[in-house]
């Protein structure tokens, strides 16, 4: 490798809940598959992230086993070794505090192996990584982002997965009725992404009016304000007294969740996207969701569901997300730039859902 290679780089990670500290760490000597990557931008995922960063997330008290796809009770330890590396990543487990985590990381190759045949010196690329300078990587574990004319947009891959998926999890037919919940940066996707379809009517749920206005300005037909309006009721008086055909829930709230199954008319399916955090109280079981017969459908973004396999992969989904990042209208989502050097500030306004957030990224 005959490129300059950066020795060091510095990470951020978590140290308690709500608690964070940036790490001098050095970086692997790459091998000739690898590719080293300076990052442009990083962003905050409002959602998982957040829980992660409140510490409400399950992997900090139990054990997910993917075999059994179960999370499972962890065994007590008197004293947890520090990786060589110095810090602990999602993928130990159970996770364990200094954490580095986060996912939506994209920068330029600044190096390359003597392997490396599909990404040239400068190629924009996104990677599953945390928040950092600069990192070493196989060549088959970063994507490669179409020639953005603002980088930052690239950190939305992931969204946009999430969005796209959820929107293929969903039935949606022709005259249908459809209520999304939740109109943060995924949900706002979910709306462009719903514009293309075959629904009558887009009714979304949000009550940070910026947000609202986004979410008419990307296609919503109606905005509702769960502060102000009845949801369920209004909805029922939109649709002649049936309710909605199709309910998307991606807010990541339990009392939204709640408030979708009361929306959705009877014998249907409400899609939940979000992660949700803590224990869902708001829930009432023996309410709308009994009587009603309502199905909560779970779209995790993983996977394509079993039931479009036939003609859907996430090759095919990946293809269709490129031209998404230049054909949606994206610019708009990116809220606020924070340096990575004052991170605690950017995570701060997403923790106290600050109304002029939408979404927040570091810049390097």
């Amino acid at each position: 490798m005959s490129q300059t290679v950066p020795a060091t780089a510095r990470v951020l990670v978590l140290t308690g809940p709500r608690e964070m500290e940036i790490l001098d760490v050095s970086l692997p000597e790459p091998g000739p598959g690898d590719v080293v990557v300076q990052t442009l931008v990083s962003a905050i995922s409002h959602g998982t992230e957040m829980n992660v960063y409140r510490g409400v997330a399950p992997q900090h008290t139990r054990r997910y086993d993917p075999e059994l796809r179960l999370f499972l009770p962890v065994e007590p330890a008197t004293a947890i070794e520090r990786p060589a590396r110095g810090y602990f990543l999602p993928s130990d487990t159970p996770w364990h505090y200094p954490l580095a985590y986060g996912y939506a990381n994209v920068g330029r190759v600044v190096a390359k192996g003597a392997s490396v045949t599909s990404l040239d010196i400068g190629s924009l690329v996104y990677a599953y990584v945390p928040h950092q300078t600069a990192y070493v990587v196989s060549a088959d574990r970063v994507v490669p982002l179409p020639d953005l004319a603002d980088p930052a947009l690239g950190v939305l891959f992931a969204n946009l997965n999430t969005a796209y998926n959820g929107v293929l999890d969903t039935d949606i037919r022709i005259d249908d009725t459809v209520v999304v919940f939740g109109q943060g940066v995924v949900g706002l996707l979910v709306t462009q992404f719903l514009k293309r379809g075959p629904a009558r009517q887009i009714i979304t749920v949000e009550s940070i009016p910026a947000r609202r206005d986004l979410s008419l300005r990307f296609g919503a037909d109606l905005v509702l304000d769960p502060t102000s309006d009845d949801v369920a009721l209004r909805v029922r008086e939109l649709t002649g007294k049936r309710g909605a055909d199709v309910v998307i829930e991606v807010s990541g709230s339990y009392a939204a969740l709640q408030e979708a199954i009361r929306t959705a008319a009877p014998d249907t399916t409400v899609t939940a996207m979000s992660w949700y955090g803590g224990v869902g109280t708001p829930l009432a079981l023996s309410d709308e969701f009994h009587h009603n017969r309502i199905t909560i459908k779970s779209s995790q973004v993983g996977h394509v569901g079993p039931d479009l396999s036939a003609t859907h992969s996430l090759q095919r989904r990946a293809g269709h997300i490129f031209q998404a990042l230049q054909e949606l209208d994206l610019t708009p989502l990116i809220s606020d730039r924070v340096p990575f050097e004052r991170a605690p500030e950017g995570y701060a306004l997403v923790d106290a859902r600050d109304p002029r957030t939408t979404q927040v990224v570091f810049s390097y």
